[in-house]
Protein backbone atom coordinates (compact mmCIF):
# COMPACT_ATOMS: atom_id res chain seq x y z
CA UNK A 1 0.00 0.00 0.00
CA UNK A 2 1.47 3.20 -0.74
CA UNK A 3 1.22 6.35 1.89
CA UNK A 4 -1.08 8.08 -0.38
CA UNK A 5 -3.38 5.41 -0.46
CA UNK A 6 -3.01 4.73 3.34
CA UNK A 7 -3.99 8.00 4.16
CA UNK A 8 -7.07 8.18 1.92
CA UNK A 9 -8.06 5.05 3.56
CA UNK A 10 -7.36 6.97 7.13
CA UNK A 11 -9.51 9.78 6.16
CA UNK A 12 -12.12 7.68 4.83
CA UNK A 13 -12.09 5.87 8.40
CA UNK A 14 -11.86 9.19 10.41
CA UNK A 15 -15.05 10.45 8.47
CA UNK A 16 -17.02 7.44 9.05
CA UNK A 17 -16.38 8.13 12.86
CA UNK A 18 -16.90 11.97 13.10
CA UNK A 19 -20.18 11.11 10.87
CA UNK A 20 -19.61 13.05 7.86
CA UNK A 21 -21.24 11.88 4.83
CA UNK A 22 -19.68 10.11 2.09
CA UNK A 23 -19.61 10.30 -1.77
CA UNK A 24 -22.31 8.42 -2.57
CA UNK A 25 -24.77 10.96 -0.27
CA UNK A 26 -26.29 13.91 -1.93
CA UNK A 27 -24.52 16.73 -3.02
CA UNK A 28 -26.11 17.47 -6.60
CA UNK A 29 -27.67 20.16 -9.28
CA UNK A 30 -31.30 19.87 -9.07
CA UNK A 31 -32.25 22.02 -12.29
CA UNK A 32 -35.63 23.16 -13.40
CA UNK A 33 -36.08 24.40 -16.82
CA UNK A 34 -37.98 26.84 -18.68
CA UNK A 35 -37.86 31.00 -19.50
CA UNK A 36 -35.65 31.05 -16.96
CA UNK A 37 -33.67 27.94 -15.77
CA UNK A 38 -32.84 27.21 -12.10
CA UNK A 39 -29.73 25.72 -11.48
CA UNK A 40 -29.71 24.75 -7.20
CA UNK A 41 -27.13 22.95 -5.71
CA UNK A 42 -28.77 21.04 -2.86
CA UNK A 43 -27.22 18.92 0.06
CA UNK A 44 -28.24 16.40 2.25
CA UNK A 45 -27.20 13.21 4.20
CA UNK A 46 -28.19 10.67 6.63
CA UNK A 47 -25.11 11.79 8.47
CA UNK A 48 -23.49 15.23 8.80
CA UNK A 49 -22.17 16.47 5.26
CA UNK A 50 -19.20 18.66 4.69
CA UNK A 51 -16.84 19.92 2.11
CA UNK A 52 -16.63 22.96 -0.28
CA UNK A 53 -18.25 23.07 -4.05
CA UNK A 54 -18.01 25.30 -7.14
CA UNK A 55 -20.89 25.63 -9.20
CA UNK A 56 -20.60 26.98 -13.12
CA UNK A 57 -23.78 27.64 -15.44
CA UNK A 58 -23.26 28.97 -18.93
CA UNK A 59 -25.87 29.56 -21.78
CA UNK A 60 -24.55 30.02 -25.20
CA UNK A 61 -27.02 30.80 -28.17
CA UNK A 62 -27.78 33.82 -30.62
CA UNK A 63 -27.81 36.51 -28.54
CA UNK A 64 -24.81 35.57 -27.08
CA UNK A 65 -22.62 33.98 -24.17
CA UNK A 66 -23.40 33.86 -20.75
CA UNK A 67 -21.36 32.69 -17.67
CA UNK A 68 -22.18 32.82 -13.90
CA UNK A 69 -20.04 30.72 -11.03
CA UNK A 70 -21.03 30.23 -7.27
CA UNK A 71 -18.85 28.30 -4.33
CA UNK A 72 -18.02 28.34 -0.86
CA UNK A 73 -17.73 25.51 2.34
CA UNK A 74 -20.72 23.62 3.58
CA UNK A 75 -21.49 21.72 6.49
CA UNK A 76 -24.99 20.33 6.76
CA UNK A 77 -26.30 18.12 9.95
CA UNK A 78 -27.55 14.71 10.29
CA UNK A 79 -30.96 13.98 8.15
CA UNK A 80 -30.71 17.80 6.97
CA UNK A 81 -31.65 19.17 3.71
CA UNK A 82 -30.09 22.46 2.76
CA UNK A 83 -29.41 24.65 -0.73
CA UNK A 84 -26.54 25.98 -1.16
CA UNK A 85 -27.05 28.14 -3.99
CA UNK A 86 -29.96 29.11 -6.91
CA UNK A 87 -28.33 30.40 -10.38
CA UNK A 88 -30.64 31.62 -12.46
CA UNK A 89 -29.93 31.51 -16.64
CA UNK A 90 -32.34 33.53 -19.08
CA UNK A 91 -32.58 30.99 -22.12
CA UNK A 92 -34.26 31.19 -25.41
CA UNK A 93 -35.53 28.43 -27.91
CA UNK A 94 -32.01 26.87 -29.52
CA UNK A 95 -30.07 28.20 -26.75
CA UNK A 96 -27.19 25.47 -25.35
CA UNK A 97 -27.30 25.84 -21.04
CA UNK A 98 -24.55 23.53 -19.00
CA UNK A 99 -23.77 23.68 -15.40
CA UNK A 100 -20.93 22.08 -13.68
CA UNK A 101 -20.87 20.90 -10.20
CA UNK A 102 -17.47 20.17 -8.77
CA UNK A 103 -17.45 19.15 -4.96
CA UNK A 104 -14.24 18.85 -2.68
CA UNK A 105 -14.28 16.39 0.16
CA UNK A 106 -12.01 16.34 3.37
CA UNK A 107 -10.13 13.57 2.38
CA UNK A 108 -9.04 15.39 -0.99
CA UNK A 109 -11.10 13.97 -3.45
CA UNK A 110 -13.83 15.17 -5.77
CA UNK A 111 -17.05 14.60 -7.28
CA UNK A 112 -18.50 16.06 -9.97
CA UNK A 113 -22.74 16.42 -10.99
CA UNK A 114 -22.78 18.05 -15.00
CA UNK A 115 -26.22 18.91 -16.68
CA UNK A 116 -26.71 19.70 -20.06
CA UNK A 117 -29.36 20.72 -22.63
CA UNK A 118 -30.84 22.32 -25.15
CA UNK A 119 -33.58 24.32 -25.40
CA UNK A 120 -36.70 23.13 -27.59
Amino acid sequence: MTSASLLAALAAVAALSLGIGTRSDGVRLAVTPGPSYEIAVVAGADGRLAGSYSVTAEREGASGRSRSSQGGAFDVGPGETDTLSVLRVNAASGDHVWAELVVRWPDGSSTTDRYEATVP
